[in-house]
């Protein structure tokens, strides 16, 4: 597939993927610079969908509310899809006390859900997006 810069074509690998990831990432920068990124790594539709599930609760994560938030081509090449989740949100809110419903299973799920519920409540992320995130880690997709 090919995505259109200016009078130049440039043929982009699995478009279908590049183009969720670019309306996932809250930085529109170096559109060009990630798609050559994208294309070296020639990500597979798990990747992809990896790679949406960590953008869902690394948006809402402390640095980048903070606005520390690589660029799209650096987040690529230094593979931060495979970042981990952190364990606890600062708030000391763990699953053992959650009130979530169904209840998390960890620590680790209850407080990225804690950060994600508060990241829809501020419109920096879709429900769509943490429903899917939620129903990847419990298995259902």
């Amino acid at each position: 597939m090919t995505e259109r810069r200016g009078s130049d074509r440039v043929q982009v690998f699995n478009l279908e993927g590049f183009n969720q990831f670019w309306a996932s990432y809250p930085v529109k920068i170096g559109k060009l610079a990630a798609i050559r990124e994208w294309n070296k790594l020639k990500p597979s539709a798990a990747l992809v969908t990896q790679m949406l599930e960590t953008l869902a609760w690394q948006k809402v994560s402390k640095n980048w509310r903070d606005g520390f938030i690589p660029h799209p081509r650096t987040w690529i090449f230094q593979g931060r899809y495979l970042d981990e989740a952190p364990s606890r949100n600062g708030n000391g809110h763990a699953a053992a006390g959650c009130a979530h419903t169904p209840r998390c299973l960890s620590t680790h799920d209850c407080a990225t859900r804690h950060q994600m519920d508060q990241a829809v409540t501020e419109g920096r992320v879709t429900q769509a997006e943490v429903d899917r995130y939620l129903a990847r880690k419990r298995g259902q997709l």
